[in-house]
């Protein structure tokens, strides 16, 4: 089936500005879910000049992503083992953060996938965990490995006020189209002293030697960048680098609304002369 595809101009997510320098367009893109819902579509790459931020613009719209996503893997690998997945994605950042966990202590994966994540942190600190998926191919394999999975859309899911004390979103924050909101809603759900965990490809991943990054990324953030959007979304928050790869721990503050400085606006610049 051929998902109608649409789209729908935005600002930039991290500082608003309605000003983006056009970057570079993937075109025609086609992908195909396990359900053979065909989406083909144009990718619009932008940069905002404010504060650094790269952001597909025009996005497609939320429903045009919704469709294809329920009835997609998400890009994980079922051809491999669970800890093959566990290793390529999760051990490195997250074994970082294995002395801070506590026996029975919450802790909810949003866009959990097949449940790798959740396997790992339940083995190596003893939590509770839970998780929340779209993917109609994905919810069934994660509950065969024993997680309790809830099926819905980030923005329709519902939890009590500071009952979590940790949530992950790891290698989703790009994939949303609107990934303030999606911070902004969450942040009532951590419990006091709760975090936030969040792992993204960086902007820069590219000049590391791994291009083929941009197939469904709405938004590439840099450090200054992530930090900044955490900040405005009400969280304190350090970015770290591993690999590729960005590592943010949040806990809920006082809104700080800072523009990154110009130094960093310009750095996705560069990237692209290089790419």
């Amino acid at each position: 089936m051929k998902i109608p595809v649409s789209y729908q101009d935005c600002n930039c997510h991290v500082c608003g500005s309605s000003e983006s320098v056009s970057l570079f367009d993937i075109r025609d893109e086609l992908l195909v879910n396990e359900a053979d819902d065909e989406l083909r579509f144009d990718l619009y790459y932008h940069h905002c000049p404010e504060c650094g931020l790269v952001f597909c613009n025009p996005q497609l719209s939320d429903n045009c992503w919704q469709q294809f996503y329920r009835g997609c893997r998400n890009g994980a690998n079922l051809s491999e083992t669970l800890d093959q997945v566990v290793q390529r994605y999760h051990q490195t950042p997250f074994a970082l953060l294995q002395d801070q966990f506590r026996s029975n202590e919450t802790f909810l994966d949003l866009g959990c996938g097949a449940g790798d994540l959740l396997h790992y942190v339940r083995e190596i600190g003893g939590l509770k965990v839970q998780g929340v998926e779209l993917s109609d191919i994905l919810v069934p394999v994660a509950e065969q490995r024993g997680i309790d999975v809830l099926q819905a859309d980030l923005m329709e899911i519902e939890f009590p006020a500071e009952s979590q004390d940790w949530i992950s979103l790891s290698h989703v924050l790009e994939h949303l189209q609107e990934p303030e909101k999606i911070l902004t809603r969450i942040r009532r759900w951590l419990a006091d002293g709760g975090r936030l965990l969040i792992v993204v490809p960086s902007v820069f991943q590219p000049l590391k030697g791994e291009r083929n990054i941009y197939c469904s990324h709405a938004v590439m953030f840099s450090p200054d960048n992530l930090m900044a959007l955490l900040k405005k979304c009400g969280y304190r928050t350090k970015v770290q680098e591993h690999g590729s790869n960005l590592l943010a721990v949040a806990e809920v503050a006082e809104p700080l609304w800072e523009l990154p400085s110009k130094e960093m606006a310009a750095a996705p610049a560069e990237f692209v002369r290089d790419f």
